[in-house]
């Protein structure tokens, strides 16, 4: 049986990713959730929702950068992601195949 780090659950991260990318979604497919306006405040929330049910404490810093830490076997390595990734878009979802 595969330990929850070894295994990413491809369907769940896609189907997340999508869920996220309805924040601040445009007509032609694409991502506008600029800096600490309303929809990049709900998508915060959101991940903040996300984490707590999984019982993350997240915070914030001083500069609004939103932090999920996740206690794991060794707590001198952090997972980062950017501030600024790059969202699929819905157009690219719809047009291409993901395993599932």
């Amino acid at each position: 049986m595969a330990r929850s780090s070894d295994h990413v659950d491809g369907a769940r991260l896609w189907r997340r990713l999508m869920e996220l990318s309805a924040f601040g979604a445009r007509p032609d497919g694409g991502v506008d959730r600029q800096t600490l306006i309303e929809t990049e405040i709900a998508a915060r929330a959101y991940l903040v929702a996300l984490g707590r049910a999984l019982g993350l404490e997240p915070y914030t810093d001083a500069t609004a950068n939103l932090f999920l830490p996740c206690p794991g076997r060794r707590p001198d390595l952090s997972l980062s992601w950017p501030a600024h990734t790059s969202i699929p878009s819905r157009r690219a979802a719809a047009s291409t195949e993901h395993s599932r």
